[in-house]
């Protein structure tokens, strides 16, 4: 996060297995860092990635003792650190998403979202304003190698202010995606909220089915810093529901 990590740059995973980057300019890793780093991951393009890392490598977190595991299929799961989605699960009803309501094919969301996020960037083009998803659908596998890099590089606290561990990340539900713009350079970052897309999502998004997940201000409540570029879709009567209760999405789905 630009502000919220000091304006630091931090090294980005290759966008195959890429979930909430870093929030400021970065630098891409090396190739033989980058494969290490995305062991096992497939690409949401399809293209298959290397294998697991050695042992050597961090390991990844497991699901604690006393997690919750939640059905990935319902909407309004209340997904967060302290519950997880099985590693096996993927959503069943996957599309992919047409250029350029996503920025690149391959892109996928459950279709009831996708359909949504259709809607939504046509409804922001009408009104002069452009935005394009920038990652959907991520396997458990995915985020397993994305958090794994993260770790390397900057140890796991600092990493799990940004990154979901597996198995806690919204976008291995399908119904969670990353929004861009090209006042900003498609970048995942703080700035993405102060352009004219960003407002236009805070004002619209809601009458589409879509709630930001990680609001300002609320990290000692979402576990996650702000990303005003990370919505999660629950269906419009929801969502303009949690808009109007002044709570985070997070808290609306655990009462």
């Amino acid at each position: 996060m630009m502000l919220a990590l000091a304006g630091c740059a931090e090294p980005q995973p290759p966008a195959s297995v890429r979930d909430t980057p870093a929030r400021t300019a970065v630098t891409q890793p090396s190739t033989a860092t980058a494969t290490t780093a995305a062991a096992t991951a497939t690409a949401a393009s399809g293209h298959t990635a290397a294998p697991l890392p050695s042992a050597t490598a961090v390991p990844s977190s497991t699901t604690a003792p006393n997690d919750v595991v939640l059905d990935g299929a319902n909407l309004l799961a209340p997904l967060n650190k302290q519950a997880v989605l099985a590693a096996t699960f993927a959503p069943s009803d996957l599309v992919d998403l047409s250029v350029p309501v996503a920025v690149r094919a391959g892109i996928r969301l459950r279709r009831a979202a996708a359909d949504a996020v259709t809607a939504l960037v046509k409804q922001a083009a009408d009104d002069g304003v452009t935005l394009a998803v920038v990652s959907g659908y991520r396997s458990y596998q995915e985020q397993d190698a994305l958090f794994r890099f993260y770790v390397q590089q900057m140890g796991e606290a600092r990493a799990s202010r940004f990154s979901a561990q597996p198995g806690h990340s919204e976008h291995q539900m399908g119904t969670a995606l990353d929004l861009g713009s090209p006042e900003n350079g498609y970048q995942l970052e703080e700035s993405f909220g102060l352009t004219r897309a960003g407002v236009w999502m805070q004002q619209h998004a809601a009458g589409f089915g879509f709630v930001l997940s990680y609001p300002q201000g609320r990290e000692d409540v979402t576990g996650y810093a702000y990303e005003p570029w990370h919505y999660r879709y629950v269906g419009m009567d929801v969502a303009q529901k949690v808009v109007a209760s002044g709570l985070t999405l997070t808290e609306y789905l655990r009462r």
